[in-house]
C-alpha cells in the first residue's frame, strides 16, 4: 500500500499519540522521522541485503548507557522507513499496525533494549 508522504506520517503522529505518556515524555529529546528507505550505508553497517528487511531504525544513546557524561549532544533519532513499512502492508489498516509496531520497536532500543529482549 502506497501513501504520500503527508498521509504516512499523519499515521505516524497517530501512532505517537497511542504510546502511553510515561513512554512520550521519557523520549522528548529524540526526534522521528520518515525516510523513503534505508541507506546503502546503514544496510552495509547492519550486514542487511535489501531496504526492505529494515523497517525502522534508532540513532543514540540508550537511556540506560548514559552517565554524568552525556551532556550537550544531538537528541536520539528515531527513523520510520516508509517504502519498507508499504512493502509489507496490504492494507492502511497493517500500515497502521506496522508504523505502531516498528515505532514501539525503536523507542525500545531507545530505553536500552536489546534485539532479543523485544518482541
Amino acid at each position: 500500500m502506497k501513501l504520500e508522504r503527508e498521509d504516512f506520517k499523519k499515521l505516524v503522529e497517530e501512532a505517537i499519540d497511542k504510546l502511553p505518556l510515561e513512554f512520550v515524555s521519557r523520549i522528548e529529546n529524540s526526534e522521528i522521522i520518515v525516510e523513503d528507505v534505508p541507506s546503502a550505508e546503514v544496510l552495509s553497517e547492519r550486514k542487511i541485503a535489501s531496504s526492505h528487511l529494515l523497517l525502522g531504525l534508532y540513532k543514540g544513546v540508550p537511556l540506560k548507557n548514559r552517565g554524568r557524561e552525556y551532556a550537550n549532544v544531538l537528541p536520539d533519532t528515531i527513523i520510520i522507513y516508509q517504502k519498507s513499512i508499504e512493502a509489507i502492508s496490504r492494507t492502511e489498516t497493517e500500515t497502521r499496525q506496522n508504523i505502531q509496531d516498528v515505532l514501539e520497536h525503536e523507542i525500545g532500543h531507545h530505553f536500552g533494549l536489546e534485539e532479543n529482549e523485544l518482541s
